[in-house]
């Protein structure tokens, strides 16, 4: 799928949430990285499209790695807390369960109490080397030292 494509299906504001595989594959090229284990919208609603990949640190669980390079790594780190409809929820798959797969399509609506982070860590002594939340604020694998 095309990022116009997605846009126009899914919406701009879900880009901080899910994306096509090969966006995604390019954008790690160009930061240096290579990708590693990542989860498909699919596998949260069946009706999704092939080739969308969740990009947001809150659908893997802790230690999940997403990225990986010779000296680091990039992980999923910390819990996540959310609420939807007054109701509070420790990862997305529990609310897709008891809530329905339409709540994909409003993420950006829930009421984030806590959120996990990307880290990047090396793998030398697996110091941390920077910690982001959102896909975009990556960083380049050469500006870290990874």
């Amino acid at each position: 799928m095309r990022l116009n494509e997605f846009i126009e299906k899914y919406g701009e504001n879900l880009l901080a949430y899910y994306m096509p595989r090969s966006l995604f594959e390019k954008d790690m090229e160009f930061l240096g990285w290579n990708s590693a284990k990542l989860i498909y919208l699919k596998e949260l609603d069946s009706e999704a499209e092939n080739d969308i990949i969740c990009v947001n640190a809150n659908f893997y669980t802790k230690g999940v790695m997403i990225g990986i390079a010779p000296k680091s790594y990039i992980q999923a780190c910390c819990e996540t807390e959310f609420m939807i409809n007054n109701e509070t929820y420790t990862d997305i798959v529990s609310a897709v369960n008891m809530c329905g797969k339409d709540i994909l399509y409003n993420i950006d609506n829930w009421d984030w109490k806590i959120i996990k982070e990307w880290v990047i860590n090396s793998t030398k002594d697996h110091a941390n080397l920077a910690i982001f939340d959102s896909f975009e604020d990556c960083p380049k694998r050469k500006t870290i030292g990874g």
